[in-house]
């Protein structure tokens, strides 16, 4: 598995990351503070790229992967939601999207510092 991300994607996440940082992709909303309760058993859906400082993450994080912005974590178990090639990259709305192989997984795809 791989992700590579475009320019306005590499932009945002080095203007959010610290040296010791790493990145997390998440697709179910549980990691942070708002993340979804530990029992519940609803996929939420929201694909999210974390900057955040690596004490935050839980050991449910067993997955990684590799980019063009470094390793990036995961839920191993999650990754049957991802494709073997994704790319991270500016939309036409000023946000971000996160395309797989030929389709699209998000058209609405968080980049946030936790």
């Amino acid at each position: 598995m791989k992700l590579t991300s475009d320019q306005k994607v590499k932009e945002k996440i080095a203007g959010l990351k610290k040296e010791n940082d790493i990145l997390v992709l998440d697709y179910d909303d549980s990691i942070g503070d708002t993340g979804r309760p530990k029992d519940s058993c609803a996929i939420v859906s929201q694909f999210r790229l974390i900057v955040t400082a690596k004490e935050n993450l839980t050991d449910e994080f067993d997955g990684t992967f590799e980019s063009d912005l470094g390793k990036i974590y995961c839920k191993q178990s999650g990754k049957i939601y991802f494709d073997d090639a994704m790319n991270a990259r500016s939309s036409s709305n000023y946000g971000f999207e996160l395309m797989g192989a030929g389709s699209l997984l998000t058209p609405n795809l968080k980049i946030e510092k936790l």
